[in-house]
């Protein structure tokens, strides 16, 4: 059995010559510790090059973080982090969107703008349809409901269009859910 120059017995997993390093002629366990205290003492060196490191690849890296979090683990450590933090990251988005002043101002003044859009866009026959519009919005909470996931009501053209822009009426709205209503956002889609 060898010993390494650190003076603890490596054990009987040891393959030879191939675990000790040339330079130190220690074992790897001894090596980690060593470039580990390494480190810790100059962090700001460090730092520095692995940072120009990043600059000299940031090609590679960004193709291979696409490709790892395309995979299955890479999914995995996602979800997992985001199960991790959900409710610490809804608070502080709750919070921030709350209390930050810019936000706030940008939340009504979104909000003013879009009941101004459907208010131009609502035609004079709405009373007509007005009833039939308050049951598609009560189908779509029952939905949700029943089912657990949640249900929007959606403008099939939207009111605020870029190419083009519909009517708030009965004909023009549909149930999806929120997650399909979220990723359709202001779009026409054919």
């Amino acid at each position: 059995m060898r010993t390494c120059n650190y003076k603890h017995h490596v054990g009987d997993r040891l393959l030879g010559d191939v675990e000790f390093t040339v330079h130190w002629n220690c074992c790897r366990l001894c090596l980690s510790l060593i470039r580990k205290r390494e480190r810790e003492k100059n962090k700001e060196r460090v730092r520095k090059e692995q940072q120009e490191w990043r600059t000299q690849h940031k090609k590679h890296l960004t193709e291979y973080n696409k490709q790892y979090m395309q995979s299955s683990d890479g999914k995995k450590i996602r979800n997992a982090s985001y199960e991790r933090n959900r409710e610490q990251k809804r608070e502080y988005d709750n919070k921030r969107w709350r209390t930050d002043l810019t936000n706030r101002i940008r939340r009504v003044a979104n909000g003013a703008k879009y009941r101004a859009a459907k208010l131009r866009a609502t035609p004079r026959w709405f009373d007509q349809e007005k009833k039939q519009i308050e049951d598609l919005y009560l189908h779509a909470a029952q939905l949700t409901a029943s089912t657990g996931i949640p249900h929007e009501v959606d403008h099939v053209i939207p009111l605020q269009g870029k190419e083009v822009s519909g009517l708030h009426t009965f004909c023009n709205l549909q149930i999806i859910t929120e997650k399909q209503n979220q990723s359709k956002k202001n779009k026409l889609l054919s």
